[in-house]
């Protein structure tokens, strides 16, 4: 599914893919907070353990936040010894 959106740079419409996601639910912890996603001008709220629908570049900034999460814990490991 396509929804059609302002390109900032040239006013003109453009469209964008959507994708179906589910953010997991955490085993253990009692809280389980919406993740925050920005992109541009455009914010989501994305609650866990609920599907929806959301731009390609929401998916995108996801598995950048999770990459630079993962490199940060494996440079806690290697320096704390």
């Amino acid at each position: 599914m396509a929804n059609t959106v302002k390109d900032p740079a040239t006013d003109e419409p453009k469209t964008e893919k959507k994708v179906r996601i589910r953010l997991p639910i955490v085993p253990g912890v009692a809280k389980q907070e919406a993740v925050f996603v920005g992109c541009n001008t455009r914010t989501w709220v994305i609650p866990r353990g609920v599907e929806m629908e959301v731009p390609e570049c929401v998916v995108e900034i996801l598995q950048h936040s999770e990459d630079a999460q993962l490199e940060a814990m494996r440079f806690q490991e290697a320096n704390a010894k």
